[in-house]
């Protein structure tokens, strides 16, 4: 018995044409569904190799959903073939179908439990023949009372999601992974200035400039009271040739911009004090290169090796 079908349909019991119509359309509907499953391709194995039969191709349905779809069709109107994926969780994913070439459209998905019918024009994509053929993401959803479904091409996104579930139907198709370059660990020293002007920290700077001893005596900090807080401090500078400008926050309330004319920094160094000036000492009156941060008019540097000198030039021509 056919469900739905009213009852004695068959044994010679009256219906009215009514119910004739109604009994041979839901005949028609079941017989449709039938074909219908029988048409259906299954999802590519993720480790089977590349094996389409004659004039079929690969369609890597891209999905975006909003939440959970139970089902979702494609069909393609010119070959009868269907597409059918169940269970479809929220978010992007990806599936991979072996089907005939033609023309392929959304044509059903679920939305809160209620079956939407779409026409066989809506979100298509081509599968060509020995091809693969990304149909970009696809979203479906009703909007304001309307039927919807939203299509981004994403190829590149497409085939690193490929790669990863399908890693040698991918390499067959785009060739081998390639080779993933991890970030380089060094850090990138401006050398030269950038629109005129050295950054400060947290970049890096390598300057070149004479250096020089003085003395610097740090401003009385009167609410320090019995303390002597201004007593004379030996320090080394590093006078520019040149004026420099620096993008620092000196005298300007925190507010990065440009600082021109800036004669010398100090250096300053966050390690053993007495270490520094005996290295750095042997360098006084010289032509150094020292990298480190530039904060307001101190350059400040890491490590003793920061500075070095530069090697003087011999002018003498070569005979």
């Amino acid at each position: 018995m056919v469900p739905g079908l009213p009852q004695g349909f068959g044994k010679g019991m009256h219906v009215n044409l009514r119910s004739f119509g109604v009994a041979i359309s839901l005949l028609a509907a079941i017989a449709a569904l039938v074909l219908l499953q029988a048409c259906t391709p299954t999802a590519v194995n993720p480790t089977q190799p590349l094996e389409l039969g004659p004039g079929e191709g690969y369609a890597a349905i891209q999905l975006d959903l909003h939440e959970p779809n139970r089902e979702l069709l494609f069909a393609s109107s010119v070959t009868g073939q269907n597409i059918q994926i169940d269970n479809v969780p929220a978010g992007k994913s990806l599936y991979l179908f072996a089907v005939p070439a033609g023309h392929y459209c959304m044509s059903m998905f679920f939305i809160v439990g209620e079956q939407r019918i779409y026409p066989h024009d809506l979100k298509c994509f081509d599968v060509l023949p020995g091809k693969l053929a990304f149909t970009g993401y696809l979203s479906p959803a009703v909007i304001y009372g309307n039927i919807e479904v939203g299509q981004i091409r994403d190829d590149a996104a497409g085939q690193a999601e490929l790669r990863k579930l399908y890693p040698q139907i991918a390499t067959q198709f785009f060739g081998p992974a390639p080779d993933v370059v991890p970030p380089s660990a060094v850090t990138t020293i401006q050398t030269s200035p950038v629109n005129g002007c050295y950054a400060d920290e947290p970049a890096e700077v390598a300057l070149t400039g004479t250096l020089n001893e003085g003395i610097y005596r740090a401003p009385p900090k009167p609410h320090l009271r019995g303390i002597i807080n201004h007593e004379p401090n030996w320090l080394y500078g590093l006078n520019f040739a040149q004026p420099i400008c620096t993008l620092g926050n000196l005298r300007q309330g925190g507010v990065d911009r440009p600082y021109p004319e800036i004669h010398v920094l100090r250096l300053v160094y966050g390690g053993d004090d007495s270490a520094f000036h005996k290295l750095i000492g042997q360098y006084k009156g010289k032509e150094v290169r020292c990298t480190g941060e530039i904060f307001d008019m101190e350059l400040r540097i890491t490590n003793l090796t920061d500075c070095v000198p530069v090697p003087e030039q011999n002018d003498a021509a070569p005979k």
